[in-house]
C-alpha cells in the first residue's frame, strides 16, 4: 500500500536528534519520524550527509556530525513534496533543493516509523507499509 502523505507538504522539520542507535526527526505539527536504518540527505551537488557518515573523520580534523549538517541544511525549511517509493518503501521528503531519504535496506527489519496525531506508518521488512490508525476512542486500529 502506498500511503497518501500529501498532508505533510508545508510541514517544517523542527528538530533532529540521535540517541544511541535511533534518529528522531520532529516536525512542527507533532509529526515525528524515527529510524534506526540509514537515511541520506542529498542536494544538487550530490550526497550532503548520511547516517552512515556520522562520527567518521574521513581525513577531516573532526568527525562528521550528520545531526548538525541536517540542522543547518533542513531544519526550519518546508517540505515541498513527499513520496513513498514502491516497492522498496523508501520515504523521500523534498525540502527545497534537497532530498531527505529514509531508506529500507532489509527484507526482515522495520526501517522507519512515522507518527502523527491520528496515524502511524511503519515501513516493515521488504518495504511494505503498515498503516495504523486511531479510532474515536484513541485506540489503535490496523488498516
Amino acid at each position: 500500500m502506498k500511503p497518501d502523505l500529501k498532508w505533510m507538504i508545508g510541514l517544517t522539520l523542527t528538530a533532529v536528534e540521535k540517541v544511541d542507535y535511533t534518529w528522531a526527526f520532529k516536525f512542527n505539527d507533532k509529526t515525528g519520524i524515527t529510524t534506526e536504518s540509514p537515511w541520506r540527505l542529498s542536494g544538487p551537488k550530490g550526497i550532503v550527509a548520511t547516517s552512515e557518515d556520522h562520527g567518521h573523520k574521513f581525513g577531516l580534523s573532526i568527525p562528521v556530525n550528520a545531526e548538525q549538517i541536517l540542522i543547518k541544511e533542513v531544519v526550519g525549511k518546508a517540505i515541498e513534496n513527499v513520496t513513498v517509493k514502491e516497492p522498496t518503501g523508501d520515504l523521500i521528503l523534498a525540502v527545497g533543493p534537497s532530498f531527505l531519504e529514509f531508506l529500507c535496506l532489509s527484507m526482515g527489519y522495520e526501517s522507519w516509523h512515522l507518527t502523527s496525531t491520528n496515524l502511524e506508518l511503519v515501513c516493515v521488512g521488504g518495504g511494505r507499509i503498515e498503516q495504523i490508525e486511531k479510532n474515536e476512542k484513541g485506540q489503535r486500529t490496523r488498516r
